[in-house]
């Protein structure tokens, strides 16, 4: 197999400078997601209504006098405990699906793992079984309750007329508790005084970066996106299954180790112009591994969970799975578009981040404060920003017209942009509302609203220096796990 792997050229993900937009002095440290309910995130929907992470019904009073006519769209509140978005809507189509209705969800954004939300799903049914409805089916569904562990529920279903775009939401309340040791209440007020003062002159706007979430749970996220921009979906896959997060477990790594060998298996068989059933044959071991472990042997008893849920690893299994099955991983690209749209959009935000910097040094006079940056994608736009500031962005040996990987970057990539014309742009800095803080000894609650896109997480940054708990989490620049082959 192959050892090579592709990382951009450039800088960090998130340069230190970019957060020190308010610092007159050092940041103190600081310590956040102790708990899960130390981190609440709530939805603002385009309407005005904040989606609140409780039992309580957001409904209004003229949506229960007046409810909506009857679609084939129900909006639901799912309020959730230490699961991803992506886990909740899997489990919320499972269990329609065990009623005998096959749906299509769709959300605004994906909200933290380690944290308590809540957000808008739509729900659209595409087939119903006869004699069911399936508003009366959701309602029973929703049951509101005190969250414990990792958990969830919906409320408040609704009649609307279309999917949730990305993106389509007023924005994001936070409530947000840190620890910071060393610092009485006195101290905690007078310094975020003095910050709060700088945000204040600049009209409470700060730039707009992207937090270290969007590299994905093991950070690798703008390695794969740019793997596969530069070399194609298969470097993408390669280093999908086999680059794991430094913190990995043992087994999780044992897992990964058992990936590269038959990975290197598959890279044989292509190498020799094997048939298509024996190359593609790999996969189909791949999807064993992320089943049953490394040895090919069930762990526990059968009813246990499989072992691409003990590990973590939802991509990799819905990849090796697909892969398995149309054998051909272009079309498995386009397939897993919501999946791929995490590595587009971190390398995305890798060079956008890196043109913000450039930006806020004064090397790229021609924007204003009030500009908004390309997104790297396949549009005039886009190339010529990037050719101009960061060539290394872009393909090697780039046509616009012919280059075949850029095509299919832009095909994935597609359905995360058609609103816009000429492509998506992103805002050099972001708006904070609704700002109010409580000081304690060795704490704080913080409170606010970002508009829609922007990163809590990087505006904590500007006040406290965060990095140790990106590291405890996980989330810090550590040098990615690589198996190393026999």
């Amino acid at each position: 197999m192959s050892t090579q792997f592709y990382f951009p050229s450039g800088g960090e993900f998130l340069d230190p400078a970019l957060l020190a937009y308010l610092e007159k002095e050092r940041r103190p440290r600081a310590r956040l997601k102790s708990t899960h309910e130390e981190f609440v995130v709530e939805e603002q929907g385009l309407d005005g209504i904040r989606y609140t992470a409780d039992t309580v019904s957001n409904l209004t009073t003229d949506q229960i006098a007046n409810p909506p006519a009857p679609t084939r769209f129900i909006r639901i509140i799912a309020v959730k405990r230490g699961l991803t978005t992506g886990h909740v809507e899997s489990l919320l189509r499972s269990e329609l699906r065990d009623q005998g209705f096959e749906v299509r969800i769709s959300y605004a954004g994906n909200k933290d793992r380690t944290a308590v939300t809540g957000q808008a799903m739509n729900i659209e049914i595409l087939s119903s079984p006869q004699g069911k409805d399936a508003m009366a089916i959701i309602r029973r569904m929703c049951r509101p309750h005190e969250l414990n562990g990792r958990d969830w529920f919906i409320k408040d279903p609704l009649y609307v007329k279309g999917p949730l775009s990305l993106g389509a939401l007023k924005g994001n309340h936070f409530k947000i508790r840190l620890t910071v040791p060393g610092m009485n209440s006195g101290q905690i007020t007078k310094y975020l005084q003095e910050k709060v003062a700088i945000l204040e002159e600049r009209d409470w706007r700060f730039p707009n970066a992207y937090g270290k979430q969007r590299r994905g749970r093991c950070q690798t996220n703008d390695f794969l996106g740019y793997a596969f921009l530069q070399l194609g979906p298969q470097a993408a896959f390669r280093m999908c299954l086999t680059l794991g997060a430094p913190d990995e477990s043992d087994f999780a790594k044992d897992v990964r180790a058992a990936l590269a060998e038959s990975w290197k298996a598959f890279e044989e068989a292509q190498a020799r112009d094997a048939s298509i059933d024996e190359q593609f044959s790999h996969f189909v071991d791949m999807h064993q591994i992320l089943t049953d472990g490394p040895n090919r042997q069930r762990w526990g008893e059968r009813s246990r969970e499989p072992v691409h849920v003990r590990v973590n690893m939802p991509i990799e299994f819905a990849l090796v799975t697909l892969a398995a099955k149309l054998r051909n991983l272009d079309e498995v690209a386009t397939r897993l578009r919501r999946e791929f749209s995490l590595w587009i959009g971190a390398i995305q935000a890798f060079w956008y981040n890196q043109s913000l910097l450039k930006y806020l040094r004064g090397e790229i006079p021609t924007l204003n404060p009030d500009d908004e940056i390309p997104l790297l994608v396949n549009k005039p736009r886009a190339i010529e920003f990037y050719g101009q500031h960061f060539p290394q962005a872009l393909p090697g040996d780039y046509n616009r017209k012919k280059q075949r990987v850029f095509r299919l970057y832009n095909r994935v990539a597609k359905a995360y942009f058609e609103p816009w014309n000429d492509g998506p742009t992103r805002p050099l800095f972001a708006q904070v509302s609704d700002f109010g803080f409580k000081a304690g000894n060795e704490e704080v609650t913080i409170e606010n609203m970002l508009p829609s896109g922007s990163f809590e997480t990087t505006f904590l940054s500007m006040f406290f220096d965060l990095d140790s708990d990106y590291n405890n989490k996980g989330t810090g620049e550590g040098t990615p796990f690589v198996p190393e082959l026999e």
